[in-house]
């Protein structure tokens, strides 16, 4: 059965991984699986995902603060805060801060699901801990997300 879901701002489930956070808003047992909803904060010129794709989950994207990079299809795009992407499935993809200040993003996802693939990021390389490119894969590979072809 749905139910509301209210969180007053800063509220939610935070996740770090490494200098980034992200805080979980509406999961899929929120939305019975349709969508889920996160706030990303973005460190200065912190760490970003290599280029990836999903076959079945579409990211919306909306800048909150700062400016966000996003790579789509080999463009790059400049999104300043009141900036809206929307990445379908299939479409190779990225993102980034490489400006001197902090950036925050709304990403709803569809459908839900997508929220687990940050929980265990934050589980397998707890902040301070280095990355490791396998365990990297293996983790993205059972959550709809691999590199380009």
């Amino acid at each position: 059965m749905a139910k509301v879901v209210f969180l007053g701002p800063g509220e939610g489930r935070q996740l770090v991984l490494g200098t980034n956070t992200v805080t979980l808003k509406a999961v899929t047992d929120d939305t019975e699986g349709r969508f889920s909803v996160m706030e990303h904060r973005l460190a200065a010129h912190g760490p970003s995902p290599p280029p990836h794709v999903h076959d079945q989950l579409d990211h919306a994207i909306y800048v909150l603060e700062g400016t966000v990079v996003l790579t789509a299809e080999h463009r790059q795009l400049t999104a300043p805060a009141g900036s809206f992407a929307l990445l379908p499935h299939g479409i190779a993809h990225t993102f980034a801060n490489p400006s001197d200040t902090v950036a925050r993003f709304v990403e709803v996802d569809a459908p839900a699901g997508f929220e687990r693939y940050f929980e265990r990021l934050a589980t397998a390389f707890p902040a301070g801990s280095q990355l490791d490119p396998a365990t990297m894969a293996a983790i993205q590979a059972e959550h709809d997300t691999h590199p380009p072809a």
